[in-house]
């Protein structure tokens, strides 16, 4: 009962149960107050709540060690519990196993070679009287049960003898009504214990079957994060490679633009490297004869105010006199250079068509004609201020054409 001081409670696994109810009935049977849940549970009571009030009102602890014993949570938990509420443990070896790191320090009876052995120590450190069990204590009941034989009587007379004889008929007739409601009271509990088995098995099966249930739910809730996941992993792949598509895409119309632009400039016209003739299509220069692998892009006239510094100064220097415009013609890389070539050969034309005009001058007033001597007055004034404005144009970077000249000196460019 509860609050009892001295009750001992048995912790057992399943597997040990035939064991574990042995041994709660010799130690019953010994006169010891036990509590078993084989036999002290109920129909009708909840076997977990039965089992902690048990366990709190009980002094000390019995443990059944075995394999199955040390694997059973159940049988750890109560271990736990009696240790930390400083109630006494006595463990119990039934079969071989590994002892719990908690229980190694305490002594315990070792049953695996022989029971009684076992069950004699065990009682003796409880503190109980032993008591003939099993077979011994039935010869011994059957002993007291039977009568006197006649020859170890004394011989005294009967009368003094016959209250005597009636008590003792009476004593020995308790024990054999004993003995006869024995098996059935044992059959009895057997069948309660038989009932709580079936009833803990029930309820351990469904336990079992709750866990499967939540065990399924979490490996489908995994299921549904992993898939998830690999969903998002897909996007990202897809964009990824749409990404990847595009740059290549991009690289691929950058080289097309390069190389049509590559093309382009293959199929520009070509001019002669030694005359600056146009030798588009032909394989050597038709004036100089030069071959068509020293040829040179040709290279596109530049704008008026655009042309550089130098090439200013060179078109300009063209117009001092005809000479530097004959070595810039000849002389890379001016003969290269469209600005310098196109002043070179307008300066060039000018100076022929201003001496053409002179000797024509001269011719005149040689034969007596006065508009010879105006004629030379207005050339030599005339081309002294042409002089003076294609040498500033050049300076300044323009390409200033003079009617006919101009024009000739643009098709030798």
């Amino acid at each position: 009962m509860p609050g009892d001081q001295g009750r001992t409670f048995i912790s057992y696994a399943r597997e040990d149960s035939e064991f574990g109810l042995r041994l709660a009935k010799d130690l019953r049977a010994a006169g010891l107050d036990l509590w078993l849940d084989q036999l002290d549970i109920h129909p009708g009571e909840r076997w977990d709540q039965s089992v902690e009030k048990a366990l709190r009102s009980s002094a000390s602890l019995l443990v059944v060690l075995s394999p199955t014993a040390v694997g059973s949570n159940n049988v750890m938990d109560e271990i736990a519990f009696a240790l930390e509420e400083d109630k006494r443990v006595i463990p119990v070896l039934h079969r071989a196993c590994e002892i719990p790191f908690r229980l190694r320090r305490v002594q315990r009876i070792d049953c695996t070679a022989e029971y009684q052995g076992g069950l004699r120590l065990l009682l003796r450190s409880l503190g109980v009287e032993e008591r003939p069990t099993g077979p011994e204590r039935q010869r011994q009941e059957s002993a007291e049960a039977s009568p006197t034989p006649p020859s170890a009587l004394p011989r005294t007379p009967l009368e003094p003898l016959l209250p005597t004889l009636g008590t003792s008929a009476a004593a020995a007739a308790t024990p054999v009504a004993g003995a006869a409601t024995a098996p059935a009271a044992a059959r009895a509990e057997t069948a309660e214990a038989e009932a709580q088995r079936k009833a803990e098995k029930a309820e351990g099966q469904r336990a079992t079957a709750e866990e499967q249930r939540l065990a399924q739910l979490e490996r489908e809730k995994e299921h549904r994060k992993a898939q998830a996941k690999a969903k998002r992993k897909a996007k990202e792949e897809d964009r990824r490679r749409a990404k990847a598509a595009e740059a290549r895409k991009a690289k691929e119309e950058a080289k097309r633009r390069t190389e049509g632009e590559r093309q382009r400039q293959a199929k520009a016209e070509l001019f002669c490297s030694q005359c600056g003739a146009d030798i588009t299509g032909l394989s050597f220069c038709s004036k100089c004869g030069a071959a068509a692998a020293g040829a040179q892009p040709a290279a596109q006239p530049l704008p008026q105010g655009e042309a550089a510094s130098s090439d200013k100064r060179m078109g300009a220097l063209a117009y001092v006199t005809v000479i530097p415009a004959i070595i810039f013609l000849i002389v890379n890389p001016y003969k290269n250079n469209p600005f310098i070539r196109f002043h070179s050969f307008q300066s060039i034309f000018f100076c022929v068509a201003a001496i053409a005009l002179m000797v024509l001058g001269e011719i005149l007033r040689m034969v007596g004609l006065s508009i010879g001597m105006l004629l030379g007055l207005v050339v030599d004034m005339g081309f002294f201020v042409l002089w003076i404005v294609l040498l500033i144009k050049a300076f300044q970077g323009q390409q200033f054409k003079l009617p006919v000249i101009g024009d000739l000196a643009q098709k030798q460019v």
